[in-house]
């Protein structure tokens, strides 16, 4: 009798070997892998020489660039510092100019008998009820004191703004009440309006009819 065995082998199957058309199969495609990567250019590392161009143009550029700007800020700098001596003063005031005035004794003066001097200047007109006094005091008094303490011999100066009634000798006798040293100028509408815009002083006739009139001035002493 023939018998069929149930019982399964625990050999695992031979491995089958390649055959040859495997084997060269394989090799061709190899050889195929490397044919296609010949002739591609091979990438090179991150910065490309391109990169590196345009790198160093910018950077001539930039270098280019603050050159000029650092000669521009010193031809700047150099103008700046001529500028004082070409013009007004920079970070001063412009007041005070030059001005042909008449004292209290009739005789001619201009800004240069006040050259090398120390001087205070006050603008008013004798007719001036309280302000004008009171202020020509202050300004006694300050000047007797700086040269009982410091020395220094200061210049009181009195200019009017109302040259229509202050007359040399209205000037005369104004200026004698304040301090013995102090010296009063008038002049002609002209004269006094054109000294009055180099000190920077405001000063208006009201509207006031006859001889009564004020003028409204400003209060400051230069």
């Amino acid at each position: 009798m023939l018998y069929f065995s149930t019982v399964a082998s625990t050999e695992p199957p031979p491995k089958e070997k390649p055959t040859d058309d495997a084997s060269k199969e394989g090799a061709r495609t190899g050889e195929s892998r490397e044919e296609g990567t010949k002739g591609k250019p091979v990438r090179g590392g991150p910065v490309s020489w391109l990169s590196f161009l345009l790198l160093v143009m910018t950077g001539a550029g930039m270098i280019y660039y603050y050159d000029r700007e650092k000669k521009r800020h010193i031809e700047v700098l150099k103008t700046a510092a001529a500028a004082p001596k070409e013009g007004p003063s920079v970070g001063k005031a412009a007041i005070g100019g030059p001005f042909k005035l008449v004292n209290h004794d009739g005789k001619s003066v201009t800004e240069k008998d006040f050259l090398g001097k120390w001087t205070l200047i006050y603008f008013g007109f004798t007719h001036c009820p309280d302000i004008c006094p009171d202020e020509l005091q202050k300004l006694a008094d300050a000047i007797d004191k700086i040269k009982q303490k410091a020395g220094i011999e200061i210049v009181p100066v009195f200019i009017s703004v109302d040259p229509e009634r202050d007359t040399v000798e209205q000037i005369h006798d104004y200026v004698n009440e304040f301090h013995p040293n102090l010296i009063g100028l008038t002049g002609s509408p002209e004269e006094i309006k054109q000294v009055a815009r180099s000190y920077r002083v405001y000063y208006m006739k009201t509207d006031q009819e006859g001889a009564d009139y004020l003028v409204d001035h400003s209060i400051v002493i230069l």
